[in-house]
Protein backbone atom coordinates (compact mmCIF):
# COMPACT_ATOMS: atom_id res chain seq x y z
CA UNK A 1 0.00 0.00 0.00
CA UNK A 2 1.41 3.76 -0.90
CA UNK A 3 2.25 6.02 1.85
CA UNK A 4 -0.81 8.65 0.26
CA UNK A 5 -2.84 5.20 0.72
CA UNK A 6 -2.71 4.69 3.86
CA UNK A 7 -2.74 8.24 4.66
CA UNK A 8 -6.30 8.41 3.53
CA UNK A 9 -6.75 5.39 5.22
CA UNK A 10 -5.26 6.39 8.54
CA UNK A 11 -8.02 9.87 8.06
CA UNK A 12 -10.82 7.99 8.02
CA UNK A 13 -9.64 5.76 10.77
CA UNK A 14 -9.84 8.55 13.17
CA UNK A 15 -13.28 9.17 12.91
CA UNK A 16 -13.48 5.51 14.49
CA UNK A 17 -12.99 4.76 18.43
CA UNK A 18 -10.01 3.35 19.55
CA UNK A 19 -10.21 0.04 22.08
CA UNK A 20 -7.62 1.45 24.65
CA UNK A 21 -6.66 -2.13 25.45
CA UNK A 22 -5.21 -2.19 21.93
CA UNK A 23 -3.64 1.18 21.75
CA UNK A 24 -1.64 0.33 24.89
CA UNK A 25 -0.61 -3.11 22.58
CA UNK A 26 0.42 -1.04 19.91
CA UNK A 27 2.51 1.27 22.31
CA UNK A 28 3.99 -1.44 24.20
CA UNK A 29 4.60 -3.62 20.89
CA UNK A 30 6.33 -0.37 19.08
CA UNK A 31 8.60 1.30 21.84
CA UNK A 32 11.43 -0.70 22.11
CA UNK A 33 11.92 -1.39 18.46
CA UNK A 34 12.00 2.29 17.58
CA UNK A 35 13.99 2.95 20.52
CA UNK A 36 16.67 0.75 19.24
CA UNK A 37 17.04 2.13 15.98
CA UNK A 38 16.74 5.52 17.04
CA UNK A 39 19.48 5.24 19.44
CA UNK A 40 23.27 6.48 18.29
CA UNK A 41 24.70 3.52 20.40
CA UNK A 42 22.32 0.89 18.88
CA UNK A 43 23.41 2.00 15.24
CA UNK A 44 20.66 4.57 15.07
CA UNK A 45 21.04 8.42 14.82
CA UNK A 46 20.02 9.80 17.88
CA UNK A 47 21.31 10.07 21.77
CA UNK A 48 19.47 9.11 24.52
CA UNK A 49 18.08 12.60 25.61
CA UNK A 50 16.86 12.98 22.01
CA UNK A 51 13.20 13.69 23.34
CA UNK A 52 12.14 15.98 20.68
CA UNK A 53 13.19 13.49 18.00
CA UNK A 54 11.26 10.60 19.82
CA UNK A 55 8.47 12.48 20.00
CA UNK A 56 8.11 13.21 16.72
CA UNK A 57 8.76 9.56 15.07
CA UNK A 58 5.97 8.19 17.73
CA UNK A 59 3.36 10.85 16.49
CA UNK A 60 4.38 10.13 12.55
CA UNK A 61 4.27 6.50 12.99
CA UNK A 62 0.67 6.67 14.94
CA UNK A 63 -0.97 9.18 12.68
CA UNK A 64 0.34 6.49 9.85
CA UNK A 65 -2.14 4.45 11.74
CA UNK A 66 -5.11 6.57 12.16
CA UNK A 67 -4.05 6.89 15.89
CA UNK A 68 -4.27 10.44 17.52
CA UNK A 69 -1.76 12.14 19.55
CA UNK A 70 -0.48 15.31 20.74
CA UNK A 71 3.00 16.34 22.29
CA UNK A 72 2.98 17.67 25.85
CA UNK A 73 6.11 19.16 27.89
CA UNK A 74 6.49 17.61 31.40
CA UNK A 75 8.15 16.81 34.20
CA UNK A 76 9.27 13.38 35.32
CA UNK A 77 10.36 12.13 38.30
CA UNK A 78 11.85 8.82 38.88
CA UNK A 79 13.00 7.61 42.51
CA UNK A 80 14.91 4.35 43.14
CA UNK A 81 13.81 1.88 46.09
CA UNK A 82 15.68 2.65 48.78
CA UNK A 83 15.20 6.31 48.69
CA UNK A 84 11.54 6.16 48.16
CA UNK A 85 11.07 4.03 51.16
CA UNK A 86 12.93 6.85 53.11
CA UNK A 87 10.05 9.11 51.47
CA UNK A 88 7.54 7.15 52.78
CA UNK A 89 9.00 6.65 56.51
CA UNK A 90 9.14 10.05 56.80
CA UNK A 91 5.89 10.76 55.27
CA UNK A 92 7.32 13.24 53.39
CA UNK A 93 9.65 14.86 50.82
CA UNK A 94 13.01 16.52 52.31
CA UNK A 95 12.39 20.12 52.92
CA UNK A 96 15.59 21.28 51.21
CA UNK A 97 18.53 20.52 48.89
CA UNK A 98 20.32 19.63 51.90
CA UNK A 99 18.34 17.36 53.17
CA UNK A 100 17.92 15.34 50.11
CA UNK A 101 21.50 14.95 49.74
CA UNK A 102 21.81 13.24 53.22
CA UNK A 103 18.74 10.98 52.75
CA UNK A 104 20.72 9.90 49.59
CA UNK A 105 24.04 9.40 51.37
CA UNK A 106 22.32 7.30 54.08
CA UNK A 107 19.92 5.44 51.96
CA UNK A 108 22.24 4.80 48.87
CA UNK A 109 19.42 5.83 46.99
CA UNK A 110 19.12 7.87 43.97
CA UNK A 111 16.53 10.09 41.87
CA UNK A 112 16.45 11.54 38.68
CA UNK A 113 14.01 14.39 36.95
CA UNK A 114 13.29 15.25 34.00
CA UNK A 115 11.97 18.30 32.83
CA UNK A 116 12.52 20.37 35.79
CA UNK A 117 13.81 23.02 35.74
CA UNK A 118 17.96 22.74 35.78
CA UNK A 119 20.50 24.61 38.47
CA UNK A 120 21.17 27.72 36.33
CA UNK A 121 17.15 28.96 36.74
CA UNK A 122 17.02 27.51 32.82
CA UNK A 123 14.03 25.84 32.36
CA UNK A 124 13.93 21.87 31.77
CA UNK A 125 12.93 20.13 28.63
CA UNK A 126 10.92 16.53 28.45
CA UNK A 127 8.67 15.69 25.36
CA UNK A 128 6.15 13.13 25.83
CA UNK A 129 3.01 12.01 23.68
CA UNK A 130 -0.65 11.57 25.04
CA UNK A 131 -1.96 9.37 22.51
CA UNK A 132 -5.88 8.74 22.14
CA UNK A 133 -7.08 11.15 24.49
CA UNK A 134 -5.56 8.61 27.58
CA UNK A 135 -1.81 7.37 27.34
CA UNK A 136 1.26 8.92 27.85
CA UNK A 137 3.72 7.47 25.82
CA UNK A 138 7.64 8.31 26.92
CA UNK A 139 10.15 7.27 23.88
CA UNK A 140 12.90 8.46 25.89
CA UNK A 141 12.11 8.03 29.58
CA UNK A 142 15.36 5.70 29.66
CA UNK A 143 17.80 8.46 29.69
CA UNK A 144 16.55 8.34 33.05
CA UNK A 145 18.53 4.77 33.66
CA UNK A 146 21.18 5.16 36.70
CA UNK A 147 21.64 1.15 37.14
CA UNK A 148 24.38 1.58 38.92
CA UNK A 149 23.05 3.63 41.41
CA UNK A 150 20.20 0.96 41.74
CA UNK A 151 17.39 2.58 39.38
CA UNK A 152 16.84 0.63 36.45
CA UNK A 153 14.77 2.67 33.24
CA UNK A 154 14.55 -0.26 30.60
CA UNK A 155 12.46 1.72 27.95
CA UNK A 156 9.67 3.11 26.68
CA UNK A 157 6.67 3.39 28.98
CA UNK A 158 3.25 3.35 27.54
CA UNK A 159 0.96 4.61 31.01
CA UNK A 160 -2.72 4.81 31.10
CA UNK A 161 -4.02 8.49 32.17
CA UNK A 162 -7.24 7.00 31.74
CA UNK A 163 -8.29 11.02 31.21
CA UNK A 164 -5.22 13.05 29.48
CA UNK A 165 -7.15 16.19 29.86
CA UNK A 166 -7.56 15.55 33.80
CA UNK A 167 -3.56 15.58 33.45
CA UNK A 168 -3.19 18.54 31.26
CA UNK A 169 -5.01 20.38 33.91
CA UNK A 170 -2.80 19.32 36.35
CA UNK A 171 -3.83 15.79 37.76
CA UNK A 172 -0.17 13.79 39.13
CA UNK A 173 0.08 10.57 37.77
CA UNK A 174 2.01 8.41 40.31
CA UNK A 175 3.08 4.75 40.85
CA UNK A 176 5.10 2.61 42.08
CA UNK A 177 6.74 -0.31 39.84
CA UNK A 178 7.49 -4.02 41.00
CA UNK A 179 10.85 -3.25 42.13
CA UNK A 180 9.92 -0.59 44.79
CA UNK A 181 11.42 2.47 42.71
CA UNK A 182 8.65 5.47 42.16
CA UNK A 183 7.54 6.99 38.93
CA UNK A 184 5.81 10.54 38.88
CA UNK A 185 4.39 12.60 35.78
CA UNK A 186 2.98 16.00 35.61
CA UNK A 187 2.56 18.80 32.85
CA UNK A 188 5.60 20.83 33.26
CA UNK A 189 5.08 24.50 34.91
CA UNK A 190 7.59 25.97 32.43
CA UNK A 191 4.29 26.01 29.18
CA UNK A 192 6.94 27.48 26.66
CA UNK A 193 6.56 25.49 23.45
CA UNK A 194 9.90 26.89 21.36
CA UNK A 195 10.79 23.04 21.16
CA UNK A 196 8.52 23.10 18.45
CA UNK A 197 11.40 25.01 16.24
CA UNK A 198 14.17 22.11 16.37
CA UNK A 199 15.12 20.88 13.60
CA UNK A 200 14.24 17.04 15.37
CA UNK A 201 10.29 18.22 15.03
CA UNK A 202 10.46 20.05 12.04
CA UNK A 203 8.61 18.48 8.71
CA UNK A 204 11.34 20.24 7.20
CA UNK A 205 14.16 19.89 9.56
CA UNK A 206 17.38 18.15 8.84
CA UNK A 207 16.88 14.85 9.86
CA UNK A 208 12.81 14.44 8.21
CA UNK A 209 14.63 11.69 5.95
CA UNK A 210 16.02 9.56 8.76
CA UNK A 211 12.63 10.06 10.63
CA UNK A 212 10.28 9.62 7.97
CA UNK A 213 12.94 6.05 7.27
CA UNK A 214 12.73 4.67 10.55
CA UNK A 215 8.63 5.14 10.62
CA UNK A 216 8.21 3.06 7.64
CA UNK A 217 10.72 0.34 8.98
CA UNK A 218 8.93 0.18 11.89
CA UNK A 219 5.83 -0.11 10.51
CA UNK A 220 6.99 -2.86 8.38
CA UNK A 221 8.74 -4.98 10.95
CA UNK A 222 5.39 -4.54 12.72
CA UNK A 223 2.65 -5.59 10.41
CA UNK A 224 1.61 -9.21 11.30
CA UNK A 225 1.25 -7.74 14.78
CA UNK A 226 -0.44 -4.38 13.96
CA UNK A 227 -2.95 -6.69 11.93
CA UNK A 228 -3.87 -8.72 14.54
CA UNK A 229 -4.43 -6.38 17.04
CA UNK A 230 -5.83 -3.15 15.16
CA UNK A 231 -7.87 -5.25 12.45
CA UNK A 232 -5.94 -6.87 9.65
CA UNK A 233 -6.80 -3.70 7.14
CA UNK A 234 -4.66 -1.65 8.98
CA UNK A 235 -1.97 -1.93 6.72
CA UNK A 236 -3.48 -2.65 3.54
Amino acid sequence: MSRHARRQKAARAQAQPIEPARVGFLLRAAGRPLRRAMLSDEGGRYKRDSCIAASRIGMDFLAELGIPSEAVRVEAMLISADLANRYRQEGRLPSSQEERERWVAETGGHSVGLGYPMGDGKPGLHVVLLVAGRWLWDLSIDQADRRHLGLRVPGPLAIDLEDAEAFKRGKVWQRSTEDGDFVSYRIAAERSEDWRQSNNWRRDGRDAPDRRELVEALLASLAEALRDHLGKEALE
